[in-house]
């Protein structure tokens, strides 16, 4: 069974963004920490990095792509792979193992080195992505709670989501939210004035059985 060369996972978000939003964002956050560098950033296609976040300092490729409600990214691990093959030839040349205990050896290392950096690298990079975006998506509700009470105490908002209305509207023309009734002045309605030159002449007729 061949190792594969590349690890591909993907992280599920709670709301649904323009993909290149989001690998926008990602590049922006990512490249700020020092262990990564941008190599290529096609934010129509998706973003590429390099990282030594991991054990021994190997360095991997890492391909960050997004859809509307997950981000993927895919591990290159051909250098681990490498290094694997280094250590197993340097092991062969110093070691005393007769050749079935080597062979033991080989395949418990192996097995055990690739999986162990293969953990570490993916959470390393999974959790680094997840902070990016609950970092954005924080920052982002804490600007719509500002700008939510500044529509609070604006008559001419509405306080759900900000667009304008009258002082008459009885709902959002935008969001359809119903507002507070206090909001529209009702006064009573007076039609004495329309008819105060007028006169009124009242007659009683008996009904006829």
């Amino acid at each position: 069974m061949a190792f594969p060369f590349s690890y591909t996972q993907s992280i599920s978000i709670n709301k649904e963004e323009d993909p290149q939003i989001l690998l926008a964002i990602l590049s922006a956050r990512l490249t700020s920490e020092k262990p990564e560098f941008i190599v290529k950033s096609d934010q129509q296609t998706g973003i590429e990095f390099h990282t030594n976040s991991s054990l021994f300092a190997i360095v991997y490729c890492v391909e960050i792509e997004a859809s509307n409600n997950k981000v993927y990214y895919k591990i290159g691990l051909k250098n681990l792979i490498y290094v694997i093959l280094v250590l197993l030839i340097v092991a062969a040349l110093i070691s005393k193992f007769s050749v079935n205990a080597y062979l033991w050896f080989s395949l418990i290392f192996v097995v055990s080195f690739y999986l162990i950096n293969l953990f570490i690298i993916s959470s390393t990079i999974g959790s680094k992505i997840r902070k990016a975006i609950s970092d954005w998506i924080y920052d982002e509700e804490e600007e719509m709670m500002k700008s939510q009470q500044e529509w609070a105490t604006d008559p001419n908002r509405c306080p759900a989501c900000g667009s304008y209305i009258t002082k008459k509207s009885s709902n959002c023309n935008a969001c359809g939210i119903k507002l507070p009734r206090d909001r529209i002045p009702v006064k009573p309605l007076d039609i004495t004035g329309l008819y105060k030159n007028e006169e009124i002449n009242y007659s009683y007729k008996q009904k006829e059985e």
